[in-house]
């Protein structure tokens, strides 16, 4: 089996290409490195591992548009914010009066990072984005002081939960509570991951989804090699419809 990954300067690109390198590797993958996508000519059978921009151009070359899945419908009722809505930059932008609002943008190009806008001063560093821009919003939480981790699924089953960001010894939500809300999302993609903190007060938990993401491009986190591997190369398969298989 042939997998592309991503260098720079001859090293691995990311944390995330050395640990997929060295899993893939041990288990007999030919790896091929290269440094940009024009020296790719991208095939269903081979994946693609490295920064999101890199991965999402070289579905495209194979005319594959991946699905949104930030905030999936069947997950609303666990969401940090259940009435996250679909608006522009500009309707950010001309809203004052709405703010403090969470705004990332959507889609797979990460245009920003998902920040939360109070003034027009964090709106300066978008100061060069198009007001046409998707972007979701959500209601601002107050996430100071609170942990928040990755809950990695594959095939339906939650397979680790690492820190995200915050104290990482804060306490961690059970297997069995994330499972219960990935159980709802039945057309979920073979991988993806949940971010989730507890909003709860007094010492009464209330976990709640900040957002979910693709398994096609996710950084490790701590992952072991292995499965952060069948992570990337399993949502890649589905998603060009390939022949091959995990192995």
């Amino acid at each position: 089996m042939i997998v592309h990954i991503q260098q720079r300067l001859g090293l691995p690109a990311t944390d995330g290409c050395y640990v997929a390198w060295r899993a893939l590797d041990d288990r007999g993958w030919s790896v091929r490195p290269f440094a940009s996508l024009d020296e790719l000519e991208p095939h269903a059978e081979e994946p693609v591992i490295g920064g999101v921009g890199t991965v999402v151009g070289a579905l495209h070359r194979l005319g594959v548009e991946p699905d949104e899945v930030d905030y999936p419908r069947a997950l609303l009722p666990f969401l940090v914010d259940p009435d996250v809505r679909d608006r522009t930059l500009g309707w950010v932008r001309s809203s004052a009066d709405r703010w403090p609002l969470f705004v990332k943008p959507r889609g797979g190009s990460k245009e920003f990072t998902g920040a939360v806008v109070r003034s027009s001063a964090d709106l300066a560093r978008l100061s060069g984005l198009d007001d046409q821009l998707p972007v979701w919003v959500a209601r601002s939480a107050d996430l100071a002081g609170r942990t928040e981790w990755r809950a990695f699924v594959i095939d339906g089953m939650v397979r680790d939960i690492r820190p995200y960001s915050g104290c990482p010894d804060g306490d961690a939500p059970t297997r069995t509570m994330i499972q219960m809300m990935a159980n709802q999302w039945s057309s979920a993609p073979v991988s993806f991951a949940m971010d989730v903190v507890d909003l709860g007060v007094g010492g009464n938990p209330d976990w709640r989804i900040v957002e979910c993401n693709d398994g096609y491009s996710l950084a490790p986190y701590g992952l072991f090699a292995s499965t952060y591997a069948e992570l990337l190369v399993k949502r890649w398969f589905q998603l060009t419809r390939a022949t091959a298989s995990w192995h």
